[in-house]
């Protein structure tokens, strides 16, 4: 496992809870509680037990819960956090994946993640890595990956079976070591997620990358990132330009790298024309740090820019690239 320096957070994020209503419906594959969400992070799962009985609560429009799945005979834990529109038409689905040692609740306080997910009708699920840390295991053919990427792909199903979701716009996006775990996801489940946005992203170097169809890519990184280097880590991170290369080659673009500056400090490279129409983008911040662009919370702008919206643009990506046969 590669470990990298801490991207900690001491910010402390709130949130309105609501219940979701319980139903009958038996639980078709892995057991699952329902809790309310807290309103601090915590590093251990809901005190809840679970049984092969426990039935899967549906998830009511603008509930908020934290949600408890047993995936292999371990306990992981997401929040949940549905839109109010939700049940009339399937709503597009985002795992939103934080970094090493933050919470899912510090996580958000960074991107605003709860309030632009409402304000585009998505389902919203934040999951929490593995503790200690907690961390995700980006790295590709590990038990830990394997455990982690199966967390995952259980998530997505666990969710479906709460609410409407459209299995062609199901994304992933993520911090630094969430960001990795982003493009792990990528690369192991390309069948499942449409697109993923990796902002300050640890992407293990290994060229083990299994997608077997399209996945198209939004990135955004700093080129004075000093946890995640811009021009890679030795033996242990790739050049972030080359990493983005590389998904556009795995992707059959034609066309590209063209580049765009879209603000005073970032500059946009994309490639098109790909298979599945499954485009690449970089979004370059000049003399950006290892933060998240555009971020709400004033305490974490200092290393990075303004002029755009990390979180905005990733969503805009999204919303433009569902999955394509």
């Amino acid at each position: 496992m590669i470990v990298l320096p801490a991207c900690s957070d001491s910010a402390a994020g709130t949130t309105t809870t609501t219940p979701a209503p319980t139903t009958t419906t038996p639980a078709p594959t892995s057991t699952t509680t329902t809790t309310p969400a807290t309103t601090t992070p915590t590093a251990t799962p809901p005190s809840s037990t679970t049984s092969t009985t426990v039935p899967r609560a549906p998830a009511a429009p603008g509930s908020d819960s934290a949600i408890s799945l047993i995936v292999d005979d371990a306990t992981r834990v997401y929040r949940l956090v549905v839109p109010d529109s939700a049940g009339v038409d399937p709503a597009p689905l985002v795992l939103d994946l934080h970094g090493l040692t933050t919470s899912p609740l510090d996580h958000d306080v960074l991107t605003g993640m709860t309030a632009a997910a409402a304000e585009r009708g998505i389902v919203l699920a934040q999951p929490r890595g593995k503790d200690p840390g907690p961390f995700w295991s980006a790295e590709p053919g590990s038990p830990l990956s394997a455990a982690d990427v199966a967390f995952l792909r259980a998530l997505v199903d666990d969710v479906a079976r709460r609410t409407a979701i459209d299995r062609n716009r199901v994304y992933a996006m993520g911090w630094s070591n969430g960001g990795g775990m982003a493009h792990r996801l990528g690369c192991d489940v390309a069948d499942v997620f449409a697109a993923i946005g990796p902002v300050s992203g640890a992407h293990p170097l290994d060229g083990r990358c299994d997608a077997t169809e399209g996945v198209a890519i939004v990135a955004v990184h700093g080129t004075d990132d000093d946890v995640v280097p811009f021009d890679g880590l030795g033996p242990l991170l790739p050049a972030i330009p080359d990493w983005a290369a590389s998904w556009a080659e795995r992707n059959a673009c034609t066309s590209g790298p063209s580049e765009q500056r879209i603000t005073d400090d970032v500059v946009e490279l994309s490639w098109t024309d790909c298979r599945n129409d499954a485009d690449v983008g970089l979004y370059v911040v000049e003399g950006g740090g290892h933060g998240w662009p555009g971020t709400p919370n004033p305490e974490r702008a200092a290393d990075t820019t303004s002029t755009i919206s990390a979180t905005e643009l990733i969503l805009d990506f999204f919303a433009a690239h569902p999955k394509r046969d």
